[in-house]
């Protein structure tokens, strides 16, 4: 379901160019290349630590290391690209994931297990810096839908190279195939709006909103759908 869910992300950008009457790699040469390929790797990283830390520690944790990594990208854009300071809003919010991490860790996971949310928090913090780094670096919707292609490119070749080095045997099902469209058209339409809100707001206050909206719906997800017993903090 993941490769097809990248298979579906590549070709959505290439043909949304073509539909807006522009040439569909035209932009491609505009894209920083490196920064967007190591962006693919990270996301990968990111989904499959995703995967092994809501196994072992559930959605609503799993959820929360995703999203406090909110913190890498803030930092790293003042510090690398000169964005302002944190603002309050930001600060409270970091100060809240924080004590939300902390109280998880009292709900009998060990502390030696803990690598898998942390795997979590690097690859996605890594990962929404890229980018915010190649979105810097671009400027209409076009370039931004090229920098999508190759990144999901990227994520493709190497979820690929991931599965042949497990020696899974990745036999075809149609449900695969439904979800991975369902995950594609998701995937990339999170990443263009992500891309264009980061043309419009600062890293220090579009990363720590929408992150943290994302974990209420993650724990309330957790808690209807998987019935995820959640203290109540």
């Amino acid at each position: 379901a993941i490769i097809f869910n990248y298979v579906t992300a590549i070709a959505i950008g290439p043909l949304t160019n073509i539909i807006r009457g522009e040439m569909a790699f035209s932009a491609l040469s505009t894209v920083p290349l490196l920064p967007s390929i190591l962006t693919g790797l990270f996301m990968v990283g990111g989904f499959v630590a995703m995967s092994s830390a809501t196994k072992s520690h559930g959605v609503a944790i799993a959820t929360i290391a995703t999203r406090v990594s909110f913190i890498i990208p803030t930092i790293c854009a003042y510090i690398f690209l000169g964005e302002q300071h944190l603002e309050p809003l930001t600060s409270v919010l970091v100060i809240a994931s924080l004590i939300l991490i902390f109280f998880s860790k009292k709900e009998g996971v060990t502390l030696k297990k803990w690598y898998n949310p942390i795997s979590v928090f690097l690859c996605y913090g890594i990962a929404n810096f890229l980018l915010k780094y190649c979105q810097s670096q671009l400027s209409t919707n076009g370039e931004l839908l090229a920098l999508t292609t190759i990144t999901f490119t990227s994520a493709l070749i190497i979820a690929t190279i991931f599965s042949r080095l497990q020696k899974r045997k990745l036999a075809f099902k149609w449900k695969n195939l439904f979800a991975g469209i369902i995950l594609g058209v998701t995937n990339i339409g999170c990443t263009f709006f992500l891309l264009k809100s980061l043309t419009q707001f600062s890293t220090a206050t579009l990363y720590p909103i929408y992150n943290i909206s994302i974990v209420v719906i993650g724990v309330i997800a957790g808690r209807l759908l998987f019935k995820e017993r959640l203290t109540t903090l």
